[in-house]
């Protein structure tokens, strides 16, 4: 049971791997986050007219340029940005309109699965489960359960940021309409 019991810790420490580096940094797991800007109310807004007032002043005098730009500025005018906690994104890029932590990753795990890559019954791998120690591991106490659940906690960040082409391209079409 020993060499099943590393085999088990192995596995599940290779799978929690994986799904935190894609939690961390996959393009696909950033994009989960972008609905939280138009959530989050005006602040987006507000930080990316500070920006244009601090970077672009000369477009900012005219209300209705800016109008114009704000009635453009949506999800479709951001990338996500993968980061840490405690790092800030570099102004050259573009406005950092908000970033949101990702704290803890709960990866979900199939019993059968890790019994057929174990080559174990299902009942030995939530034996297994039951009695895991060394990592945050939650199941149901349904008996017999299904699946299972790990945690891990993490510094990284989302950052939701309008890139300076983003905004360069749409003041570019705001002079052109006026022309």
């Amino acid at each position: 049971m020993d060499d099943l019991k590393t085999r088990f810790k192995a596995l599940l420490e290779k799978h929690d791997e994986a799904y935190l580096e894609y939690a961390e940094k996959h393009d696909d797991a950033g994009s989960g986050y972008v609905h939280l800007l138009t959530e989050e109310g005006p602040y987006g807004l507000n930080r990316l007219k500070e920006f244009m007032l601090e970077h672009y002043p000369e477009f900012m005098q005219s209300k209705d340029d800016w109008r114009k730009l704000a009635e453009r500025f949506d999800e479709w005018s951001v990338e996500m940005k993968p980061g840490h906690r405690f790092t800030t994104i570099d102004e050259s890029e573009g406005c950092c309109v908000g970033s949101w932590p990702l704290e803890e990753v709960e990866n979900q795990h199939e019993v059968k699965l890790f019994a057929d890559e174990l080559d174990c019954t299902e009942e030995e791998t939530r034996e297994l489960v039951r009695a895991e120690k060394d990592h945050c591991v939650r199941f149901s106490e349904d008996s017999p359960f299904d699946t299972f659940l790990s945690y891990q906690c993490t510094d990284a960040c989302w950052f939701c940021v309008v890139p300076r082409s983003w905004i360069d391209e749409t003041i570019e079409e705001i002079q052109s309409e006026e022309d």
